[in-house]
């Protein structure tokens, strides 16, 4: 993370999908005066079977401040729950200890639900974009 004197953004991101949607955003804040821009990476981003996506971010020119690696649980029982918990404790313990002044995050996935109950957890804000968009029968609409 950027140490300096301007607020600093946490702009999460967890699969190609809603990277996409905030590249524009990202390409933005790295440049901006106003904010310092901590990036993290987590879920089908970090995994092989999904495309390793990390791999754009990076070519893309940024450097992601930190990697929560949270699809390790397919042998669990619940593996949902289990990568859902891990979440949870990793985003709380990094927004614990790094207090950023806002996190970002677009969407209403798992981990972008986790990510969100873990800073609500420390006290951190959330600027939430595009949360709420209809997807007919998929998990995500509960979120």
């Amino acid at each position: 993370m950027a140490h300096s004197n301007k607020p600093t953004l946490a702009v999460i991101t967890g699969s190609r999908a809603e990277y996409g949607l905030l590249r524009p955003v990202l390409q933005k804040a790295a440049v901006s005066t106003a904010v310092s821009l901590s990036l993290l990476v987590t879920g089908s981003h970090l995994s092989e079977s999904y495309g390793h996506t990390v791999d754009e971010i990076l070519a893309d020119g940024f450097q992601p401040d930190h990697c929560f690696p949270i699809l390790t649980h397919q042998e669990e029982p619940l593996p949902l729950v289990a990568t859902f918990t891990d979440a949870l404790q990793q985003f709380s313990a990094w927004f614990s200890e790094h207090r950023p002044d806002c996190v970002l995050v677009l969407g209403d996935r798992y981990e972008i639900y986790a990510a969100c109950l873990g800073a609500a957890l420390v006290g951190v804000p959330i600027a939430h974009i595009s949360g709420g968009d209809v997807t007919l029968g998929a998990a995500d609409e509960y979120y």
